[in-house]
């Protein structure tokens, strides 16, 4: 039996993985709650749930009746416990557990592990104000008490029960190491708060000594107890075409922004919040790793009520956004102007209380006792009004402004329908948040670390673009696989990683099992078939002529066909065509057999007759291979590996070889760099020197026929330097 143990320093032995399905004989134990344990340990009434692929050696504290355990995996793992109230069944999961299984008998749970991720643990039999209990923000789990054992009964759950019933996380995901870990790091930030809220008595004080400067008190607890979480490793498997690799190209082009802009934007942000599943979907993604972010102190912010042209299809009319000068921006749909208090509020709740806030003089804003003017007096915030007419007194107007470019350029790139205007302006400004941005008070940095403090995640934005074809599944990943479109995060509904999805009747649901429709799959006749019926459906059922908002005499912003009036620039640049017809077309020189036949006259260095790879000439791929009736050998793919075409490649000295079509683009991958440039020994010729044998200019080439001319095929006589 395992009682009071201690662990070792943690160590990486295997990649991390999911466990896809469990079929485990169902076991009733108990769940011991034991501070003697350092790490919780995981026993018959637990079910592995993923693999992190890291051990450790498990030695009790006499460690001289009882050998160590070698190896124990460290996995997350659950169990089912049922409200005995409620009837409710619960997954209890372990996250950082010890993984000894039918090993043990009971399950041991380490109190402070569990009160390090928030979770309250009251386990004073003597506390006349506390009932023995475990008190989740979703559930609070009573604890029974047996001599001196407090404890909780649970068994294994079923495939069903991890499938269907609300998962409660006991620890953090973050990686547990009892040696290292402060578990005092949260008094300072009480300490903060206690000191903050007694201004008065603070000023008096700080006469008597600048000891009693409370913020200052505050700022050095934290700095003594301050924690450096550790970068949790990857937990999962990641397929390269569904789940994104995170390259810059790829980030590019899914959020339509520079390839410059993206390969900064993944050095300052970070990329932990990774979706675990074994392929092909089965049921919900389970996130590895939950995050936070802190409260906004000491901003000025603009806000501005944009008016749409359509009632979209969760009837809304107009957004409340909020900027500041360093392009960051959030965006809140309402159906009616009168609703900006709630936006505002819900702005305070999601990143703070502004210290200023411009706005200007509308009356659902301004007026006395509108919901937003109750909340600028209740929250405290200094504000100012514009004069009318006067928009360059808002700086936000700039930030606005582009945010209207990054939907117009989606919404015609992908044919976005204009209903859904207010899903894009949402996922415009998440984009540009989290985007890097060069202005002069970021340096390269992106916009919400500014106001938050902390680098952002972009793990929920990767996968997909606005409007992308998604795969997703019902009845919670229970049902057959459907396509729909991916609308962006759904940040207030389900767990990490939710997405809206709008599905072929018109309706936008949220969804955690969703996997993206990769490129290879759209190119078969059965999926395209799919999207075409699905875009008829959309069209139907959306009939964005029939929404158009009535002005009645009010100036509306269109957020869907941008005017000449609305900007008269941006529609110049968007409109512009960079064609010189002076400069013939590529393909006109072209011939029916060889036109988009990307490999032809390529270059490329290879190993002569197949023999030794570090030993390679320079070849040219000179023509395709055709059989005895002429007709050409193999078929082209847009997946290279999957390509069946043959061409001749021809050496240097005249040599000349069958080789497919795979075989090249192997080799033409293999000698680029990232960005697809080529490194080759000659840099350039600077100088050169011929002897009497040397071809003239005027000889290089013989006479055939009255209209064709041959070169002379020679390697002699001219030396390079």
């Amino acid at each position: 039996m395992l009682a009071a143990h201690r662990t070792t320093n943690r160590r990486v032995v295997d990649k991390s993985r999911a466990v896809a399905s469990v079929k485990p004989e169902q076991t009733f134990a108990r769940c011991e709650l034991d501070t003697h344990a350092d790490t919780c340990a995981l026993g018959r009434n637990f079910v592995p749930l993923s693999y992190t692929g890291r051990v450790c050696d498990v030695s009790p504290y006499n460690a001289d009746h009882y050998e160590p355990v070698k190896g124990v995996p460290i996995i997350s793992g659950g169990t089912a416990y049922t409200c005995q109230d409620s009837g409710q069944t619960y997954i209890l999961v372990i996250n950082e557990g010890l993984w000894l299984g039918p090993k043990l008998t009971h399950s041991l749970l380490n109190p402070n592990q569990l009160r390090h991720n928030g979770v309250s643990v009251y386990d004073n039999p003597f506390d006349t104000h506390n009932i023995l209990s475990i008190e989740h923000d979703d559930v609070t789990i009573p604890l029974s008490i047996s001599g001196t054992n407090i404890f909780l009964n649970t068994h294994t759950p079923t495939q069903h029960e991890l499938d269907n019933c609300p998962h409660i996380h006991l620890t953090s995901e973050n990686e547990w190491n009892p040696h290292t870990v402060q578990l005092s790091s949260t008094q300072s930030a009480e300490a903060e708060v206690l000191y903050t809220a007694q201004d008065e008595l603070e000023a008096g004080l700080s006469q008597i000594s600048s000891v009693f400067r409370f913020a200052e008190m505050a700022e050095n607890l934290r700095n003594i107890s301050a924690v450096q979480a550790d970068m949790p490793g990857y937990k999962t498997f990641r397929s390269n075409e569904r789940h994104s690799a995170v390259t810059p190209e790829i980030l590019s082009e899914r959020w339509s922004i520079g390839l410059a802009q993206a390969k900064q934007t993944i050095k300052v942000t970070t990329q932990r919040g990774v979706r675990s599943a074994i392929l092909p979907l089965s049921r919900r993604y389970r996130t590895d790793r939950m995050y936070s972010q802190k409260r906004l102190r000491g901003q000025r912010f603009y806000t501005d009520t944009l008016i749409g042209k359509y009632k979209s299809l969760t009837n809304n009319t107009c957004a409340q956004i909020f900027a500041n000068e360093s392009f960051f921006a959030t965006c809140y749909p309402m159906e009616k102007k009168s609703l900006a208090g709630m936006a505002l509020r819900q702005f305070i709740r999601d990143y703070g209380i502004p210290d200023q806030l411009t706005f200007d003089g509308a009356a659902e804003q301004v007026g006395p006792k509108t919901e937003f003017m109750k909340n600028v007096r209740g929250y405290g915030i200094d504000y100012h009004c514009t004069e009318p007419h006067r928009p360059q007194q808002n700086r936000a107007e700039t930030v606005i402004r582009e945010v209207k470019k990054r939907w117009f350029r989606q919404m015609v790139k992908r044919n976005v329908p204009k209903r859904l205007w207010d899903y894009g302006i949402v996922w415009a400004c998440e984009i540009m948040s989290l985007t890097s941005n060069t202005t002069f008070n970021l340096d390269g940095r992106t916009p919400l670390e500014q106001i938050t403090g902390e680098t952002p995640d972009i793990s929920e934005y990767l996968d997909f673009g606005f409007y992308d074809w998604a795969w997703y599944k019902d009845n919670a990943g229970l049902g057959e696989n459907k396509m729909g479109r991916w609308l962006g995060v759904s940040h207030r509904i389900g767990n990490l990683m939710s997405y809206w999805i709008l599905t072929a009747t018109g309706h936008v649901i949220s969804r955690t099992t969703v996997q993206r429709v990769t490129h290879l799959e759209l190119s078969t006749d059965e999926v395209k078939e799919k999207c075409k019926i699905h875009q008829q459906r959309i069209e139907e059922c959306l009939k964005d002529e029939n929404h158009v908002i009535q002005q009645n005499g009010l100036h509306t912003q269109d957020w869907n066909k941008q005017t000449i009036e609305d900007d008269p620039d941006f529609i110049k640049e968007f409109q512009d065509v960079v064609s010189d017809p002076h400069i013939s077309d590529e393909d006109e020189i072209f011939t029916p057999d060889i036109f988009d036949d990307t490999y032809l006259n390529m270059e490329i260095a290879l190993p002569r007759g197949g023999g030794d790879p570090e030993d390679t000439q320079y070849a040219k791929v000179t023509k395709r291979r055709r059989d005895a009736e002429g007709r050409p050998i193999g078929t082209a793919n847009d997946n290279p590996l999957l390509d069946t075409r043959e061409y001749e490649v021809e050496f240097l000295d005249g040599h000349i070889e069958p080789m497919p079509a795979n075989l090249i683009a192997q080799h033409l991958f293999s000698q680029v760099d990232e960005e697809g440039h080529r490194h080759v020994l000659l840099d350039d010729i600077i100088d050169f020197r011929k002897d009497d044998t040397a071809v003239e200019k005027e000889e290089a080439f013989v006479q055939e026929t009255e209209t064709n001319d041959t070169r002379l095929a020679t390697i002699m006589s001219v030396e390079g330097r």
